[in-house]
């Protein structure tokens, strides 16, 4: 019954993703949940995570209701009964035990992929853990295990935490010392699929006397143990390319125009804009700004590596004067802005118009001459045109002014 129930929320869950997935992991930075965690234990909450030895991993969620204002949360963040520390990604994250002098035994995270492993193909993985700040032992033996059937471990009260007894294709290596407590460690690895391996399983796979641990002292209870947070996992062909933050060139504009800025959006990048002021969206790719003053926004992006670039771009506005150019036509010969024409005093200009295809479908640099909508004979269709403006004002002022024009008939 419980294998329905996981399978389950594994098809509810993807489909809200009808995308072909780069990262096969679903619901890496376990933002999404089914309720918020109130307790520990309920790493079931982040669908589809599951723990599979029922012991009891934990899910944490800046959406825990503290218990009154002077207490927190026990599963909150970035505070929690474990230690502080803020979401690497979002506002949230899973945890579990990796090491204890009194037990023999780990705590894990499992889920289902959002497709089988292709047999010879290198995989990539990624994961990143910080230790909690209660706890005074740290081991680098963390490591990911990628099998073709669910882990389901019966539960025992007399035997828990259980120690599964498997090989990891990924494992931190001994160089990568997770003393962190202050921010985020990146364990990685690289491996080549047997083929047909469905599930992902993270966790400590070694007996205690073949853990690789560090004393590093702890602010509290945890005393003899080692405990984790971890955030942002990801699984992808390691051959799939990464697009780096780009918001584009600098570009000068004439006051009230609205300019698109940024160049990729794509799905499983997350976007950032600061500042939060004249813009369309923050948080797309490529959104639109109509800034009443010169401005310099800046952009952070993560892949789905959940590895971070940054970027920006100045928009600088200039007064073009009285500088005008239609944001629509309507070439239907009623003898109302039938014509696409650039209004104002120039002492020169150069304007190029493009279709969606990127196909120049007029260019003049005469100002008494317009655009009627034609193109080599043809009718153009009613669609959004792109414009390249270049001119120079009669005081003096050098404009370059990009835009859209809409063609109506």
């Amino acid at each position: 019954m419980r294998n329905i129930f996981i399978i389950l929320l594994f098809f509810l869950f993807k489909a809200n993703f009808l995308f072909a997935q780069v990262n096969l992991v679903p619901n890496p930075s376990f933002e999404y949940y089914t309720s918020c965690p109130t307790s520990e234990a309920q790493i079931d909450r982040a669908y589809p995570w599951i723990d599979p030895t029922k012991a009891s991993s934990d899910y944490y969620n800046q959406c825990a209701q503290w218990v009154t204002p002077e207490v927190p949360p026990s599963t909150g963040v970035p505070i929690s009964t474990r230690g502080y520390e803020f979401a690497h990604t979002g506002v949230a994250y899973a945890g579990f035990y990796t090491f204890s002098v009194n037990l023999e035994g780990s705590e894990y995270i499992e889920t289902v992929l959002s497709d089988s492993l292709i047999k010879d193909k290198k995989y990539c993985v990624s994961f990143y853990v910080s230790l909690a700040d209660e706890f005074d032992y740290a081991t680098n033996d963390i490591g990911a295990y990628f099998s073709t059937e669910l882990i389901d471990e019966p539960f025992d009260p007399l035997n828990s935490p259980i120690l599964l007894l498997y090989s990891p294709q990924i494992i931190n290596p001994n160089t990568n010392l997770l003393t962190n407590k202050d921010g985020w460690t990146k364990v990685s690895g690289s491996f080549i699929a047997s083929g047909g391996e469905k599930y992902i399983t993270i966790g400590n796979f070694n007996y205690n006397a073949n853990t690789d641990t560090v004393f590093v002292g702890g602010y509290g209870w945890g005393k003899g143990m080692s405990y984790y947070f971890i955030d942002d996992v990801s699984v992808y062909l390691c051959d799939t390319p990464a697009y780096n933050a780009n918001a584009n060139n600098d570009i000068t504009i004439c006051k009230g125009d609205k300019i698109q800025i940024g160049t990729h959006n794509y799905n499983e990048y997350i976007y950032t804009w600061e500042p939060n002021k004249w813009i369309s969206d923050t948080s797309i790719g490529n959104p639109y700004v109509n800034p009443e003053n010169t401005i310099t926004y800046y952009l952070k992006v993560k892949d789905f590596k959940f590895t971070e670039t940054s970027d920006s771009v100045t928009v600088t506005v200039m007064d073009c004067g009285n500088i005008f150019i239609p944001t629509a036509f309507t070439p239907n010969n009623d003898g109302q802005n039938d014509i696409l024409y650039v209004r104002g005093g120039l002492i020169n200009m150069e304007i190029k118009i493009f279709n969606q295809l990127g196909l120049k479908v007029f260019e003049t640099n005469e100002q008494s001459r317009g655009w009627n909508g034609i193109y080599k004979g043809e009718k153009q269709p009613t669609a959004n045109y792109v414009y390249i403006f270049k001119g120079t004002t009669t005081q003096g002022k050098e404009i370059i002014k990009n835009g859209v024009v809409s063609l109506i008939r």
